[in-house]
This record gives C-alpha cells, structure tokens and sequence, in this order.
C-alpha cells in the first residue's frame, strides 16, 4: 500500500498518519468504527490508524515519498465558484445536482497542484493554482476563497527560489495564478497553448488573463514529450488548443495529473465534460485512452478540481471505471 499523509500548513513531520487542521472552515469526516481520533497541538484531530476514510478539507498537502531523490505533495491554492452549465456542460442538473451543491447557479471547485521536490534542493510544480492577484470585482464574480496558498506554503516550508520548472496543463487563469511569483522558474506549455493564450479571441479572453507575452521565462513544448528522468506529458488538446496531461513515473509509482481532461471524478465518464472544452470530440478520445492506461498501470489520479476526492485509484472498465479515493 502506498503511504500518503494530510499535514497542515503548520506541521513539519513526516509519518503515515493524517492530520486535518480544524477552525479554519468547516470539516467534514466520515470515520470507520475502527478509528481512532484524538486532539493534538494546533488544533488538528488525528488519525492513528489505518482505516477507510472520506474526508473533505480545505487546508491540506497530501505527500507521496516516490523514492529516495523524489517527493510529490499535493496542495491545495484556495477554492473559486464556477457557472454550474459551464462545469457539467451537457450533463442534466437532475444527475450532477446529487452530488453537487449549487449555491447561485455555481458549483465550488478546488485549485489542486503538485509541488515535487527533488533530492538536490530543486523543486518543480504541476500548475500554479488561482493565485493571489485579483482584484475585488473577480474575487466577487468567482466567489474565490484563499484559505491556502501555495506560494506561502513553498515559503514556509521550502524555497520559492528552487522552483526552477511550472508545468502548465494548460493557461486558464486558475492554472497559473502563481506563475510569476516563482521568479527562477520556467513556464513549460505547448507552444499551441502559448498561441491560444497570446492570440485570445471572444470565446476564451475571459479564461486566459495571463498572456504568453506576460511569462518572462517560459519552455514551449511540441507534442507528447520527456520533460526530464521521471517526467512526461502527453498533449490532449481538447479542452484548449494546447492542453496536456502530466505523468510522473518514479521508484516504481506513478501520478497522473488529468488537467481539466478530467477536472474531478464526476468527470471520469466519457460523455461528462466541461462546456469549456473547445473540441470535446478529442476531449472524450483522450480521456478514454487516459482512463484506461490509468486502470492498467495502477497510476494515482490527481483531480485539479475536486473538493472532496483530490487523489485518486481507478478500476473496472474505462467506460464507467471506479475510484477508490487514496488511503490517507
């Protein structure tokens, strides 16, 4: 079994437990009769035993020791509203409203990224989150609600200054908020998706507010290439002209990070996708191929928008697959 921990902010240690910080939002959790929970210091409630466990946090990092030079950590850059027709697109309301509470015709979404630290002091991150540069008008249009920030978070507990790579899914503005503030880091995307960015049109200016000409350092990419030793992407296009998905492979365990091919676990089936999706035929092609390499090769599921189950394990048939949400 794979060992995975939720530490907050302000927590240090490594182990295999879980610690979900209380008083910042509400929590929710749903504990086997098996657990047990106890208080411990900064007001976090503590798992000390392996058990099944739905959790719905707001403040977290989810670690993952890939091997001795490699470790990825899941973070979390705050939450944002999005219109609830442009989320589930063709899905009736009737079907996603079971999971899904809708507050003002908007559903919530969470800013999930990967932050990867290497064995040499370098550090690379899978998309940058929401960000902290709006102004009111936006933050009141999109509901945005920052109770973390990974920026702070990499400050606190690392060096901005070693983030040396950003790999972009793509550049929707709740993908590269942060992108400038990693001032040694160097933005990888497709070169498509840099063009789309530069050259918005009526359709997309109001996802892309960061323009290629804005990314002082940035790596375009031609295709499905190899990043580095345990890195590569695949590009889907689909839901822009330069989406891709990224695959981490190292010490025998891999990550795949779905992009907006697959915002969330609701998503996993074929027809759901975003009414965003400038070409939803490539959009379903490629997630059914993904979805299944995904099963075969047991790889962990990363849902950049999923509030309540971030990490992911699929299995059964790609057409309707099952996700185990990852052991914590």
């Amino acid at each position: 079994m794979l060992r995975f921990m939720v530490r907050s902010f302000a927590s240090l240690a490594i182990s295999s437990a879980y610690s979900i910080p209380i008083g910042l939002s509400s929590v929710t959790s749903i504990l086997d009769e098996d657990t047990i929970i106890e208080r411990v210091c900064y007001g976090y409630l503590k798992c000390n035993a392996t058990c099944s466990t739905e959790i719905v946090i707001v403040n977290y990092s989810i670690t993952l020791n890939m091997s001795d030079d490699v470790v990825v950590k899941l973070l979390n850059d705050g939450y944002f509203s999005l219109d609830a027709g442009a989320y589930f697109g063709v899905v009736p309301k009737a079907i996603w409203s079971r999971k899904f509470q809708e507050i003002d015709n908007t559903v919530r979404l969470a800013t999930n990224v990967l932050y990867i630290t290497e064995s040499d002091g370098t550090s690379i991150l899978v998309d940058s989150g929401i960000g902290n540069k709006f102004d009111d008008k936006f933050r009141k249009i999109y509901r945005v609600e920052k109770q973390s920030d990974i920026y702070e978070y990499i400050r606190l507990h690392g060096d901005p200054n070693s983030v040396r790579m950003i790999i972009n899914s793509h550049l929707h503005f709740d993908h590269v908020g942060h992108n400038a503030d990693f001032k040694n880091a160097y933005a990888y995307a497709q070169a498509d998706e840099f063009k789309a960015a530069r050259y918005r049109n009526y359709i997309t200016k109001a996802n892309y507010r960061l323009s290629a000409s804005q990314i002082k350092n940035k790596v375009e990419i031609g295709g499905s290439k190899r990043i580095n030793g345990f890195i590569r992407v695949i590009k889907t296009d689909g839901h822009t002209p330069g989406h891709q998905v990224i695959l981490i492979n190292a010490g025998g365990r891999k990550i795949m990070y779905f992009g907006d091919i697959v915002p969330s676990t609701f998503h996993l089936k074929l027809p759901y996708r975003t009414a965003i999706d400038l070409d939803p035929l490539k959009t379903i092609e490629f997630k059914k191929n993904l979805v299944k390499m995904a099963i075969r090769e047991n790889y962990i599921c990363i849902f950049n928008h999923d509030v309540e189950t971030p990490a992911a394990i699929l299995s059964g048939d790609y057409s309707d697959p099952k996700y185990v949400k990852v052991d914590i």
